[in-house]
């Protein structure tokens, strides 16, 4: 779909029910023709936009957000950042993904000013894009990782970076202030029509949009209520699309584990086997169950390293040191043909696995044990 498009007032009033996809995505195009097909005659579909997410079943995932949705999140974003008619937004961010659809949101309801970065991600041509009045700009942890390894300076304009898709190193942070970066990081989800909670320059404390509800469950689990969220997801498997409700009682659990005081929300992790990699969250489970369809009989565990560039990478660990030189030639096999992001960066292996008191593999000791000794075999 044409970006010119997206910005018009045209689009945003319009009732079709348009589908979000990658167009360099085989399979999510294949998928996208027969959801708009099947969206024709659903009357609680219409105005509405699909975006793709990684499911935690291994199935695939769409979220339908009604476009008044991605506007109330869009005023709220708006709201916190004092967003006026005489800023300039730069878009690097893809708008088959939320956090880039949100930013043509945001600039038309402002009625301000969006400029284009369609090239393929270069630091340095996107910096010269940048420095042209861009005022504000959305980011993920990687693109900044490369601003600042290239050791570029923040242009004078420039009043606000947002980052989000993934937690930000408290290192690579502290190098984009020294560089003059006016970094904002954020918390959301595609769910949320984008942020739920937004830290201010200078201040990384996340503090909740206007916009939203919040509560914490059983377990630390955040849950959220207000304007912004999707309407349903819709499933995809085996063909047939299942359109099921997401909410209870206007209300969507989250899975991740929160803390909230006085309006400031701080991430304690999440609840689920996934993990941000370049941005995309990632299905650790599913990788496992494919790996273990290549391997047989041998146990294997996906963990996700914190990495500053990559967000994480992802590190196949087997029991036994004879398993991991027999095991390569599958996971090499398994790297050929799956998603960039989830390609398995390292193989290692351990006498045992650490369990817990039920026998279940105790992820935490797992990984705090290659964290603390690197013991990695690229």
């Amino acid at each position: 779909m044409e970006t010119a498009y997206l910005k018009s007032p045209e689009f945003w009033q319009s009732d079709e029910c348009h589908v979000m996809v990658n167009d360099r995505d085989s399979g999510a195009v294949v998928q996208s023709e027969m959801l708009s097909r099947w969206c024709v005659d659903r009357a609680q579909l219409r105005g509405h936009l699909l975006f793709s997410t990684s499911g935690s079943t291994g199935d695939s995932k769409w979220v339908a957000l009604s476009r008044r949705a991605i506007m109330t999140s869009a005023e709220a974003v708006n709201e916190h950042l004092q967003v006026t008619p005489r800023d300039h937004w730069l878009l690097a961010l893809p708008t088959f993904h939320v956090g880039g659809m949100g930013v043509v949101a945001r600039a038309h309801l402002a009625s301000c000013g969006l400029s284009l970065y369609q090239k393929p991600w270069n630091a340095q041509q996107f910096y010269k894009a940048l420095d042209n009045g861009t005022t504000l700009t959305s980011l993920v942890p990687t693109q900044l990782s490369d601003l600042i390894t290239a050791g570029l300076k923040a242009p004078r304009p420039l009043r606000a970076m947002l980052i989000g898709g993934g937690p930000l190193s408290n290192d690579l942070y502290q190098k984009a202030i020294q560089l003059g970066w006016p970094i904002i990081e954020t918390y959301g989800m595609t769910e949320s029509s984008s942020q739920v909670a937004t830290a201010s320059v200078s201040d990384r404390r996340l503090k909740v949009l206007s916009c939203w509800h919040t509560r914490i469950e059983s377990g630390g689990l955040l849950s959220i209520k207000g304007g912004p969220l999707l309407s349903a997801y819709l499933h995809i498997n085996n063909g047939n699309i299942i359109h099921t409700p997401a909410l209870n009682k206007g209300w969507f659990r989250t899975s991740d584990r929160v803390d909230i005081t006085n309006g400031y929300l701080t991430v304690n992790g999440r609840s689920d086997r996934c993990a941000k990699v370049l941005g995309e969250l990632v299905d650790l489970a599913g990788i496992e169950s494919s790996l273990v369809m290549l391997l047989g009989s041998v146990e294997v565990v996906v963990i996700a390293i914190p990495d500053q560039r990559r967000g994480s990478r992802l590190v196949a660990v087997l029991e036994g040191n004879a398993r991991v030189l027999a095991a390569k030639i599958a996971l090499d096999e398994y790297n050929q043909t799956c998603s960039p992001v989830a390609r398995i960066v390292s193989t290692s292996s351990v006498d045992k696995f650490p369990r817990t008191a039920l026998g279940k593999v105790s992820y935490t000791k797992l990984i705090d044990f290659f964290i603390q000794d690197e013991k990695l075999v690229e």
